[in-house]
């Protein structure tokens, strides 16, 4: 069937970093391809979208992390590199800060069952400290404006803040040889009656930010921008 043929809704699960960056993008292409299907928009974590996406309670999922359902077919998004951000005033002004000095201050993570609160667990766990203080919020771009603030530190994609880095209201906190990588796929079950998710997904694919350096971008991760419009490949 043709795009204008195509009828119904769609159920989109997407975790927040893609919400509030390229999704608007994506939204538009489908609404242009695809006028007459209507996507339900479902926001979440990583690791609940995966559980919803295997009871078949959304289509497709956009989302972070390893994917273990039987069956599901996943289409690389690309990688966003991860990285300790903070705000200057945090950062040692006579030498390059150390995992013991990060340990120091509060985290700002994500829940327990996030993948990436196991990240950063992982990676004090690497570095051989335990962190005196985690606060645990459910929201990226919560964490976001907490970490700008200067509430605390959080692992996160440099590659969403370049106007705070640029513009110094955030700074990477420690420079690691060893690149810490987080993996996006759009995902999805076959034999689901919704026949248009191959295209939807490749769709992804094209407008994704995690592969390679878009032309353009919003400013910041969560930060009160317009989105450029959508790219044509």
């Amino acid at each position: 069937a043709s795009g204008k043929a195509a009828s119904g809704t769609i159920r989109v699960g997407l975790v927040e970093s893609i919400a509030l960056t390229w999704f608007q993008n994506l939204l538009t292409r489908i609404e242009e391809r695809y006028p007459r299907v209507q996507p339900e928009i479902d926001v979440d974590l990583s690791s609940r979208l995966a559980n919803k996406l295997g009871r078949r309670q959304i289509d497709i999922a956009l989302l972070p992390g390893p994917i273990q359902l039987p069956s599901v077919v996943k289409v690389p998004l690309g990688s966003c590199a991860m990285k300790w951000l903070g705000h200057p005033k945090l950062s040692p002004k006579d030498r390059e800060m150390t995992a013991a000095d990060l340990a120091e201050l509060p985290i700002i993570s994500m829940p327990q069952d996030a993948n990436a609160y196991y990240s950063i667990v992982n990676w004090f766990e690497d570095a051989g400290v335990t962190p005196s203080l985690v606060h645990r919020c459910n929201s990226s771009s919560v964490v976001a404006a907490l970490v700008r603030r200067g509430v605390g530190v959080s692992l996160l994609a440099p590659d969403l803040f370049a106007d705070d880095l640029d513009s110094g209201r955030l700074k990477i906190l420690i420079e690691e040889t060893k690149v810490f990588k987080v993996e996006y796929t759009a995902a999805y079950l076959p034999g689901v009656d919704v026949s248009i998710l191959p295209e939807v997904a490749a769709l992804a694919k094209e407008e994704s930010w995690f592969l390679g350096s878009p032309q353009v971008r919003a400013k910041s991760f969560g930060s009160e921008t317009i989105m450029p419009p959508p790219r044509r490949p």
